[in-house]
């Protein structure tokens, strides 16, 4: 009873570490941290899910943002279990595609649009199928480092013609009259 104490407060020292009400971004490792401990059990998943809805509660468009990044992220690298939980519990998510407030002297309504944004990207991944939703992280490029490589081939050949540069030039045809015959 008191180990589950303990890492119930160790979840919610990550999330509160993660979702910091500032606007300065979550350190990777703490992404990475919550992933590797959504994987350590159904119970963990399920509290993460509890936490971070919670502080999506909270009337601050960083903690908002926060939140939904850390969720993102464990829709696309978390335990398969969290996306099917929240499948049934995307009320907070709604909300957050209609948050307003009042607008931030130095950012204006910017923090407010981000969250509305993020929102918005996390519901379609909520309900995509766990190979669409690889697809199409790999065809966003927000997973992975060459993101092109994942690109649908196009066919080049038709591109060879247009594509200039050294060794590919081609200068115009010549008519036959130069360019001295043409001034006169």
């Amino acid at each position: 009873l008191m180990s589950k104490f303990l890492a119930g407060q160790a979840l919610k020292s990550l999330v509160d570490k993660a979702t910091k009400d500032d606007d300065s971004p979550t350190p990777g490792f703490l992404y990475n941290e919550i992933n590797k401990q959504s994987f350590s059990s159904v119970e963990n998943c399920q509290k993460l899910q509890d936490l971070l809805l919670k502080r999506l509660k909270v009337d601050s468009p960083d903690v908002k943002l926060k939140s939904l990044r850390v969720i993102k992220q464990l829709l696309m690298k978390g335990h398969r279990s969290f996306r099917s939980e929240l499948q049934r519990r995307t009320n907070e998510l709604h909300c957050c595609l209609e948050y307003k407030g009042t607008p931030d002297p130095l950012r204006g309504e910017v923090p407010f649009q981000r969250v509305r944004e993020e929102a918005k990207e996390i519901m379609k991944l909520v309900f995509v199928s766990e190979q669409s939703s690889n697809y199409e992280t790999q065809q966003t490029g927000t997973q992975g480092t060459n993101s092109f490589a994942n690109f649908p081939s196009q066919n080049t050949s038709s591109l060879a013609g247009r594509i200039t540069g050294t060794g590919n030039y081609t200068p115009p045809q010549e008519t036959g009259n130069s360019i001295i015959e043409k001034l006169r």
